[in-house]
């Protein structure tokens, strides 16, 4: 999965977890979770533990909508 993809589906929620990215992503619950996992340890993502489920949803920080911007305008050449 590529960073570009799991940020821009994170523009379009204020929160998802990683069953719902994993969904519209088309992607195994297992490589979503990591992914995920990654993207919170380098700042790019918040997350909050859901007290009745226990699930761990995450939004963009400032620091992942920059790093997106950034990433988005690479892929349009410059």
């Amino acid at each position: 999965m590529s960073k570009i993809a799991l940020l821009t589906q994170l523009t379009r929620w204020p929160e998802a977890d990683a069953e719902e990215l994993a969904a519209a992503l088309g992607l195994a619950y297992p490589a979503t979770a990591m992914a995920l996992l990654r993207a919170w340890r380098q700042g790019l993502l918040g997350r909050d533990q859901e007290p009745e489920s226990g699930r761990y949803v995450y939004w963009l920080t400032d620091h992942g909508r920059a790093r997106w911007g950034h990433l988005k305008s690479l892929n349009r050449g410059g």
